[in-house]
């Protein structure tokens, strides 16, 4: 998934381990887990996403992808440390495949790679302005493309490649393989499924895309009176946690929200003020009214807009 680095947490051997003892990163107990430092030449980095996340196969391609509000940059992670390495063994190169360089006025929002098991493409969320009119765009990127001695070897082996024969590809802003320009506020979250594209905005909107389908959209609706601070989706359903303004002052909205995915149909608001008492099972806070997509008025108890994929 594609977060701010500040955000970006791994869980610990002393967490998975559970007796508080050193972590032992790089040892011959924990040979698991490894720490290496590589320098990337992109300033003051925001968001980072990584993909697959899992192994699936021999001939998947890992890529690493970092931006910065500005640029981005598609890392090619190498295979070449191989699982019999030793603690000290100098870390696998990240090689700069792809780059993408916004002109003057734009910003980048958000991060992720279009698919959990494959790299193949990437997600990119920004914002730009022309003249009094601003807009904000979801663009998907073929990752596969490389401008180099590389092209035509079969997937897999571009892993295994020297760096000198790895030239790095600079994507245009419209060298793009789709454009979602629906969104009439700044898109700060991104999740995805096998099937679906989920980007939330700043006004609370949240629009499902079948990506198996063109992007078509599938369904639309407003999860939070403010903007969406996090969102998370599996196969069945979208999880947010939002942010409310009260007479002009922006306050946490203590729930997180479960959605029915690709309807965004309300299933469930958890109120995180009432942990004890959903903690001992005494009633669950109230599900909270539906509310309408931007620029609707408020509809309490309606349905979210869906649209026929």
């Amino acid at each position: 998934m594609g977060l701010p680095l500040s955000r970006n947490i791994c869980c610990s051997v002393r967490d998975k381990d559970g007796k508080g003892r050193p972590l032992g990163i790089g040892s011959a107990e924990f040979p698991q887990f490894d720490l290496s430092e590589v320098e990337i030449p992109l300033q003051k980095p925001l968001f980072i996403a990584f993909s697959p996340l899992w192994h699936t196969g021999a001939a998947s391609v890992r890529r690493l992808a970092m931006a910065s509000t500005r640029e981005v940059h598609v890392y090619l992670m190498s295979d070449s440390l191989s699982s019999s390495s030793k603690p000290g063994d100098s870390a696998p190169p990240m090689l700069l495949e792809h780059s993408l360089v916004l002109e003057a006025g734009l910003e980048v929002t958000a991060l992720i790679f279009r698919d959990e098991d494959s790299s193949r493409g990437l997600v990119v969320a920004f914002s730009g302005q022309q003249g009094n009119k601003t807009w904000h765009r979801v663009r998907v990127w073929s990752c596969d493309s490389l401008s180099s001695a590389a092209s035509g070897l079969p997937v897999g082996t571009q892993q295994e490649l020297e760096p000198e024969l790895l030239r790095t590809a600079e994507w245009s802003t419209e060298g793009y393989m789709v454009s979602l320009d629906d969104h009439v506020e700044k898109v700060t979250c991104l999740a995805v499924t096998s099937t679906f594209l989920l980007s939330a905005d700043k006004s609370g909107e949240c629009r499902v895309w079948q990506k198996n389908r063109s992007f078509n959209l599938r369904a639309a609706a407003r999860l939070h009176l403010g903007a969406i601070t996090d969102l998370a989706v599996d196969r069945f359903f979208a999880y947010s946690i939002g942010q409310h303004v009260y007479a002009g002052e922006l306050e946490k909205d203590l729930t997180v929200r479960i959605w029915a995915v690709p309807d965004l149909k309300a299933v469930l608001s958890i109120s995180a003020e009432n942990v004890q008492g959903l903690g001992l099972g005494s009633g669950m806070h109230p599900l909270l009214p539906l509310l309408p997509s931007h620029g609707s008025p408020p509809v309490f108890g309606g349905a979210p807009e869906s649209v026929a994929g």
